[in-house]
């Protein structure tokens, strides 16, 4: 029985969907069937993509530094993200995706900002301190994304930012 449990637990965790969350691959992109939460009738909105930056970590130290690991992931949380009925166009979709991505691209900072960063006996505030700043990066571009293309209505700025997004993601693509 331990076994069996064991085996579905390391199964589950190398999928790409996991707790409702969906964790970016480059060859997965969202559809709308990953949409799962109730439509917020009252929004403005026709659709929501709830995305953001998760990680781990475990340290050790070494004298007077931790030797940290962490895992990073962007996650899209199926879950709280909604569509409204009657307003599912490739257009928006491809809006909603771009949402996920720049979560990703801050996902490959945030690693890049932890892998260089020379951390304490006492990573825990300094590793919250960089987490904090680059989510925070994350929340403002979200709003300037959509405050631009205006919710995906400017088709022009919309092609803008998905070519800004597409570029960072590839300088970053060590990250991934």
């Amino acid at each position: 029985m331990l076994n069996f449990v064991l085996f579905v637990l390391l199964a589950s965790l190398n999928t790409s969907e996991y707790d409702g969350m969906i964790f970016w691959q480059e060859n997965r992109a969202i559809d709308w069937t990953d949409f799962k939460g109730i439509p917020n009738l009252t929004s403005p909105y026709d659709a929501e993509a709830n995305s953001g930056v998760r990680y781990t970590y475990t340290f050790t130290t070494q004298g007077s530094a931790a030797l940290v690991n962490f895992e990073v992931h962007s996650f899209f949380n199926a879950e709280q993200s909604w569509i409204k009925s009657q307003k599912q166009t490739d257009f928006l979709l491809e809006h909603e995706q771009l949402h996920f991505d720049i979560s990703e691209l801050h996902a490959r900072k945030l690693k890049k900002a932890f892998g260089e960063y020379e951390f304490s006996k006492s990573p825990k505030k300094e590793i919250e301190k960089i987490f904090n700043k680059i989510n925070r990066e994350r929340a403002e571009m979200q709003v300037q994304y959509d405050k631009e293309s205006d919710h995906s209505k400017n088709k022009l700025a919309q092609a803008k930012w998905k070519a800004f997004v597409k570029a960072e993601l590839s300088t970053l693509s060590r990250y991934q």
